[in-house]
């Protein structure tokens, strides 16, 4: 269908990117390619909850990311549309018809499970943890280490969308132990 128009729901989203060196390649599209959608249509913001950095894997279209949750239920994340450079970077919608919203921790369940990387076993950072600019401090803090506990060794420092679609991050080869967050 043409963007031009198109209208969506809130949704959330996430980015996949082929490597670390690749992700200021990635969010440089990114923001220009949100900016055109935004210029397209009449949805609110969308939520980009993070980016998956896979190094072992090429990034391709996938259509589905499934996890099995707290209560042992299989749930189902469908991705109906996918766009990026095929084998560099994709941004991935997703659509969750059982509960509807995504959390962070249920991306990274899935995202696990879907690549086959198991979240106890000592691993290098794969998830960079995405907030929108104006999310308090306080509340990213929260999840953060509510994250680190899950999923030990995984995540990168979070990065910042801004109002226009920018990420804003500072580049690190460290895993986030204590983010630098202010809770006012």
């Amino acid at each position: 269908m043409d963007a031009t128009y198109m209208t969506m729901q809130t949704r959330s989203a996430f980015l996949q990117v082929r490597a670390l060196a690749d992700l200021d390649q990635a969010a440089q599209q990114l923001t220009a390619y949100l900016e055109i959608l935004r210029q397209h249509t009449t949805a609110p913001e969308q939520a980009l909850l993070g980016i998956w950095i896979d190094e072992e894997d090429a990034v391709h279209p996938i259509s589905a990311l499934t996890f099995t949750d707290a209560r042992g239920v299989t749930r189902v994340m469908r991705i109906p549309e996918a766009t990026g450079i095929n084998g560099i970077w994709m941004l991935c919608w997703l659509d969750s018809a059982e509960e509807g919203v995504v959390s962070r921790a249920e991306l990274v369940a899935a995202l696990c499970d879907s690549f086959g990387h198991d979240p106890s076993a000592q691993s290098t950072p794969r998830f960079i943890p995405v907030y929108a600019s104006e999310v308090p401090g306080c509340s990213i803090r929260a999840e953060l280490v509510a994250l680190q506990v899950l999923y030990p060794g995984l995540l990168f420092p979070p990065i910042q969308l801004n109002r226009n679609g920018g990420l804003s991050y500072q580049q690190s080869n460290s895993s986030a132990k204590e983010p630098p967050l202010d809770c006012i």
